[in-house]
């Protein structure tokens, strides 16, 4: 059995709030007086749930499985669904930093945009942002050696600079344009742009594919080209896209040639892959 529980925002203060206790794993088997109890932190003041979110659900005592509901803009909130690993958030607004960080498991679906560190190092389960995503989305963090180790990320709009940084596993899809320096010392996994990719793609990656069908800024010369190629599997995977996520674009370029460069070539392996969507 599911439960939701619906926070809905009061006036959040000025300084960024820290609420990685709203979190399936968290709420689960708790009842809503415990939910309310749980501590949020505004700046260096430690505040009770209550203090900053109405909380309402349809029983008292919230299932295993619970599905998070926050009715309104947390653009301001960090760590949301930080480390989940089970259940559901649907954020009906934009979200802040560290979203789904560290993410075991779950979903998320965030309406708006998301700040920067969304699902960095995720190890598995979706996200799927309705909007815009920040910097380094599905990265590491500093001082790691990995970053997203599988799982899904989808984004509807555009992603700033860094998007999938160190990635090891998983699939980063965007619909719109990423920044610069977009997998960047990638080691594994895909990365599947339909708009256009800038400066840097790829730079010191060692596996990994990405895609990218709207064009790049500029190839690094450090990635060399094979030949015209059209992967099986980007195959099966847009095919995926289409008919699980509804994303509509991706029918479009199932059948489709693609340019493959192989590098980078400044790296110790250089068997990572760049595709650019080849014009019929």
């Amino acid at each position: 059995m599911i439960s939701e529980v619906t926070l809905t925002p009061k006036p959040l203060p000025k300084v960024p709030v820290e609420a990685e206790n709203i979190s399936p794993d968290v709420f689960a088997g708790k009842t809503v007086k415990d939910i309310k109890g749980l501590d949020v932190w505004a700046g260096n003041k430690k505040l009770r749930l209550e203090e900053l979110f109405q909380v309402s659900a349809g029983t008292d005592r919230i299932s295993d499985e619970p599905h998070i509901i926050i009715d309104g803009d947390v653009a301001g909130v960090k760590q949301i669904g930080s480390g989940m690993t089970r259940g559901k958030i649907t954020i009906n607004g934009s979200a802040g930093m560290h979203l789904a960080s560290m993410m075991g498991g779950g979903e998320v679906v965030v309406k708006g945009s998301v700040s920067d560190w969304a699902g960095a190092e995720m190890e598995d389960g979706l996200i799927r942002v309705m909007g815009d995503a920040g910097n380094f989305l599905g990265a590491a963090y500093r001082g790691s050696n990995l970053g997203m180790k599988g799982g899904v990320i989808i984004v509807h709009g555009n992603v700033s600079d860094h998007a999938g940084k160190l990635m090891r596993r998983g699939v980063i899809t965007v619909l719109g344009d990423v920044g610069d320096f977009a997998g960047a010392v990638m080691k594994a996994g895909t990365m599947v742009v339909f708009g256009r990719a800038g400066l840097r793609l790829g730079a010191m990656m060692s596996r990994g594919t990405v895609v990218v069908y709207g064009g790049v800024e500029e190839m690094l010369p450090t990635f060399k080209y094979d030949a015209p190629y059209s992967p099986t599997f980007l195959r099966f995977y847009l095919k995926n896209l289409y008919v699980e996520y509804g994303i509509g674009v991706a029918k479009n370029y199932i059948d489709s040639m693609y340019d493959r460069y192989h590098g980078d070539l400044a790296s110790d392996i250089a068997k990572g892959e760049i595709l650019i969507f080849r014009e019929k």
